[in-house]
């Protein structure tokens, strides 16, 4: 690993790079003209003429005429009004005595009775405790009560009290003297340092003073390695081997990545070849003949749809002078019991209900024509 050369420079070095830096002084040579000259030296004149001021060409706007004055304003005040200087009128009012009368509700007497009665419980709490407080002494025996078998009492000597020493006395003098003796002692020691002891003279001290030379050698400056410079070459590294993996990783993914556009262009290519219809040979031999038949089913007749006036006219059917509404069902277009001869109403539903039945009636019209259309032919033969 690379290490960093550390170069401090000494005092005297660094006086001769300051030394260095600084450019020397060149002065310009002196004019002899000036030093010869016995006159004060004048500046040499302008060649160029001093500037005449003029006017500039414009032109100028005219100042608008002056304005009349405008007449003096005079302020016509109101009149005072002759109520201001009027007292203002003061409200009549009615004094009325206020009567309060007399009336007691149904609770009033009961509430007083309770009260009293608590009045009263409380006055004879109170001297019941006065009572208990009293002091009652109890009375005095007495001596003069004769007194029956009882033996003389003899009155007995004053106790006179003898001089004792205490084993606590005797303890505490101890103590004092010890300690009475301990500050003594350490007042005496307090006050010996106290005391003010010079140091001796030094010897030789009458003789001068004079500098001798050092011995020592000179302090060598060696190149130091500082912890920052090494943790700074450690982060470089750190750095380098940091970027190399990120490229690694960045190229392991940009490889992965093409490999999955890879593979998802094969799957495509596969599910698109998988997709393309190969039609198989015909196999005539194996297929049975094709045998048509015959529908047996009725053609579509057209019919036009029940829309527009063809709803608004069906309301009413038309029948002939002279038919019935033969063939007709019950319950059918019309009510065989509100038929005049030539009309009838209907009545029933809507839309596809209304024209089947209309059908109806007009395939039953149709059979009673031709039934007549018989009964005419055989009559004429």
């Amino acid at each position: 690993m690379r290490t960093k050369s550390h170069h401090i420079p000494s005092h005297e070095e660094a006086e001769l790079a300051e030394l260095a830096k600084i450019q020397p002084f060149k002065a310009k040579p002196v004019d002899h003209s000036i030093l010869a000259s016995n006159r004060p030296l004048l500046l040499p004149a302008s060649r160029h003429l001093p500037t005449v001021p003029e006017s500039p060409a414009i032109t100028k706007p005219r100042p608008p005429p002056a304005r009349p004055p405008s007449p003096e304003r005079i302020v016509h005040a109101r009149p005072v009004p002759r109520t201001v200087y009027q007292p203002p009128a003061e409200p009549q009012r009615e004094r009325r005595p206020v009567t309060v009368p007399d009336f007691e509700l149904p609770g009033d007497q009961i509430s007083r009775k309770k009260r009293l009665e608590f009045e009263e419980r409380q006055r004879e709490e109170e001297e019941a405790r006065k009572r208990e407080r009293e002091f009652h002494a109890q009375p005095l025996p007495f001596d003069d009560a004769p007194a029956h078998n009882r033996a003389p009492v003899l009155p007995r000597p004053v106790t006179q009290p003898q001089p004792f020493k205490l084993e606590t006395d005797l303890r505490g003098m101890f103590s004092r003297l010890a300690l009475d003796s301990r500050l003594e002692r350490e007042q005496q020691e307090l006050d010996a340092l106290k005391e003010f002891k010079a140091q001796p003279i030094p010897h030789g001290h009458d003789e001068p003073f004079f500098p001798t030379a050092s011995s020592r050698p000179l302090t060598e400056v060696d190149d130091v390695v500082l912890k920052s410079d090494v943790r700074a070459e450690e982060r470089k590294l750190f750095d380098y081997k940091r970027k190399e993996k990120e490229k690694e990783d960045e190229i392991l993914r940009q490889e992965m990545k093409r490999e999955a556009e890879l593979y998802e262009a094969e799957c495509i290519r596969r599910l698109r070849n998988s997709q393309v219809h190969r039609a198989l040979p015909p196999q005539y031999a194996n297929m049975p003949p094709v045998n048509i038949h015959p529908s047996d089913r009725k053609l579509t007749d057209p019919e036009s749809p029940f829309i527009g006036a063809k709803r608004r006219t069906s309301a009413q059917i038309v029948v002939g002078k002279g038919m019935s509404p033969a063939g007709v069902p019950a319950g059918g277009v019309g009510d065989p019991g509100g038929y005049d001869g030539e009309h009838f109403p209907y009545v029933g539903g809507g839309g596809a209900e209304l024209q089947k039945r209309l059908y109806e009636a007009a395939e039953g019209l149709r059979l009673q024509k031709q039934i007549d259309g018989m009964g005419s032919g055989r009559a004429k033969q």
